[in-house]
């Protein structure tokens, strides 16, 4: 009997627990488990492995090349438009100097077609008496029909210096509403030109340009317009008279007021001499508003 339980006692020594292999099962799953964890949280905390060095390097490539693409398109269509730019402005410039020949060659056909007028007029009076004639010269003269010269009174007036400089942008006249004052205006030439007329002018031109009943002046910008036509500063204003009167009455009305606050206050520039001979041209254009027959109500 005892031998039995020895037996038995031996057989249990010497076979393994099945306790001892689960234990066993149970460390290696809890020593793989830790160290994964461990090897993940060392990758996290740790320096970017080489492939993300990559991937970010790529990134900021890509970045640079797109930006360096936007930058070279935008380079190159500025490029592109400035040859449009440039021909747009020449075409321009074309069209204004074709504009400009077109005109003058109308301005000598109106010429031309004066003179033949003359002509026609001419023939028509020969039979006429003097005083018709006569007549009809004054009548011209008084509407700028027809060319003229004699002695008379020759006024310039030119802007303040500095008047409109990209420097000095200040107003000589010192009033905001109206910027730069230093220059001679509009209004400031259809006083003169008026005070003229009071002055007893027959005829007046602005800086060749002959004046007329209907004679418009008036300012575009900074442009002073006559008949629609620019003139460019000094303005000489050229008026036929009496040499021994016209500018005696010239300076001491209105006119003469006028030059002199233009210079004292806005220091514009101004000249006025005697002439013995003047000539002024015939007027660019005349219309005919109303007539009526001699001897007719």
């Amino acid at each position: 009997m005892m031998s039995l339980l020895n037996q038995s006692s031996e057989t249990r020594a010497g076979r393994p627990r099945p306790d001892e292999s689960m234990s066993l099962l149970n460390q290696f799953m809890e020593n793989s488990i830790e160290e994964g964890y461990a090897e993940a949280a060392r990758h996290r905390t740790g320096p970017p492995g080489r492939a993300e060095r990559i991937r970010a390097t790529s990134v900021m490539l890509g970045a640079v090349v797109i930006l360096g693409l936007l930058m070279s398109t935008s380079y190159y269509q500025v490029q592109q438009n400035k040859p449009v730019l440039e021909q747009e402005r020449e075409a321009l410039i074309q069209r204004i100097e074709q504009r400009t020949e077109t005109a003058d060659e109308l301005q000598q056909r109106v010429e031309a077609l004066r003179n033949e007028v003359d002509r026609l007029q001419e023939s028509a009076l020969n039979a006429a008496n003097a005083a018709q004639r006569e007549q009809r010269e004054r009548l011209e003269v008084a509407a700028g029909a027809v060319p003229v010269s004699g002695p008379g009174v020759r006024v310039i007036v030119e802007d303040a210096k500095g008047a409109g400089a990209d420097g000095d942008n200040s107003d000589p006249r010192g009033n905001d509403a109206q910027p730069d004052l230093g220059r001679v205006l509009d209004s400031d030439v259809q006083k003169l030109v008026n005070a003229l007329w009071l002055a007893g002018a027959e005829a007046i031109a602005i800086n060749g340009q002959r004046l007329t009943s209907l004679s418009a002046i008036r300012s575009a910008g900074e442009a002073i317009l006559v008949d629609f036509r620019p003139l460019s500063p000094p303005y000489r204003i050229e008026a036929i008279g009496n040499p021994k009167t016209l500018e005696a009455r010239f300076m001491d009305g209105p006119g003469g007021g006028l030059l002199y606050a233009l210079n004292d206050e806005y220091d514009i520039r101004y000249d006025v001499q005697t002439e013995d001979e003047l000539r002024l041209p015939a007027a660019s254009s005349t219309t005919l508003d109303t007539a009526q027959e001699k001897g007719t109500s």
